[in-house]
């Protein structure tokens, strides 16, 4: 019997858990950095002469907090501060719902606390930008590259000072709910393209680009 490394939560009316379900960090943290093999022995093992379709789901923990970066990272961006769109610290918040409204400006002491969580998370980053790369290098050595279909998303945004809201994602502004979407593989053009994606697009293109009817 496998067990589920979530514990079962009943949901109140509003959608929050009655306990809190949490996956152990043992098992959430670090794949990067302590593992960072593991998903190429795992490729190996998915294409054998390279005649076996595989699919590869990854997962890092990077950068949910705690945003903890590899020590050969901890100097990079030094200087970097957190984006100040016209949202950052909102001066006029008379239109906004009464929580927003409620929020103080941002002192000085917010600010940097602001920054300072915008380059740990980067950080995190770096590591997994270089497990991509090693990944990719794994795929590329079994001539598997051109034909394979690579796909880069997130869950969730992140709140890094727009509307006087210092940190997290629980809410519905741009900043919380837009995710980057970076495709490559065979037929996909270079460049950018302007139109709107949702996440329930993705396991039906996935079906369609394996030829798998959509579930």
């Amino acid at each position: 019997m496998v067990r589920p490394l979530l514990p079962r939560a009943v949901l109140r009316l509003r959608g929050q858990p009655r306990r809190p379900a949490r996956a152990p960090r043992a098992r959430a943290r670090g794949l990067p950095e302590r593992r960072p093999g593991r998903p190429r022995s795992g490729l190996r093992g998915s294409t054998p002469g390279g005649r076996r379709p595989f699919f590869l789901y990854l997962a890092p923990h990077a950068p949910h907090q705690p945003d903890r970066p590899a020590p050969r990272h901890d100097l990079a961006f030094a200087d970097l501060r957190a984006p100040r769109p016209p949202s950052f610290d909102e001066e006029d918040v008379s239109t906004k719902p009464g929580w927003v409204r409620a929020q103080p400006r941002f002192s000085p002491e917010v600010a940097d606390r602001i920054d300072d969580l915008y380059r740990r998370r980067l950080r995190t980053l770096l590591a997994v930008d270089e497990m991509i790369e090693r990944l990719l290098q794994a795929v590329a050595a079994q001539d598997e590259l051109d034909s394979t279909y690579v796909f880069l998303t997130s869950d969730n945004g992140f709140q890094l000072g727009a509307h006087r809201l210092d940190h997290g994602k629980g809410d519905a502004y741009e900043e919380s709910i837009r995710v980057p979407l970076v495709v490559r593989g065979p037929g996909v053009p270079p460049g950018a393209r302007e139109e709107p994606v949702l996440n329930i697009d993705l396991a039906p293109t996935l079906a369609e680009l394996a030829g798998a009817a959509a579930p």
